[in-house]
């Protein structure tokens, strides 16, 4: 089945999140995992919009695939968590970056489940920049 342009995954595969993920950094290495799909990686209580979402930096090039939004956010390396070989921004940054667009009752789960996983002085730090 093709996922997209030179990426295919095979019949009778489950196509869950670490799939979509996997098929996604295949056309985008260097990508950090941001956002929803972060939250999802992360069992963070977020919706997953259908859509894989990568961080490639401030300065990275447009890119658009069916299924995958690139984003320059620049996720700094000490808000990177890897997750089994994927790097992933951690629950502080998800906090962050989700925080302007969330309802009030989604953004108090989210961070509940932050804090009961990352210190109160992380999320402060992330949301700071």
């Amino acid at each position: 089945m093709r996922l997209s342009r030179d990426v295919y995954v095979l019949r009778g595969r489950e196509l869950d999140l670490r799939a979509r993920v996997a098929a996604a950094r295949l056309v985008f290495p260097e990508s950090t995992v941001c956002l929803q799909t972060s939250a999802g990686l992360l069992n963070l209580p977020v919706d997953d919009d259908g859509i894989v979402h990568l961080d490639r930096g401030a300065g990275a090039p447009r890119s658009e695939r069916p299924g995958v939004q690139v984003h320059r956010l620049g996720i700094p390396p000490e808000r990177i968590h890897l997750l089994e070989d994927i790097p992933v921004a951690d629950g502080p940054r998800v906090v962050a970056d989700l925080s302007a667009t969330m309802s009030l009752e989604g953004l108090v789960a989210l961070g509940d489940q932050v804090l009961r996983r990352w210190k109160a002085d992380e999320i402060a730090s992330a949301v700071a920049h």
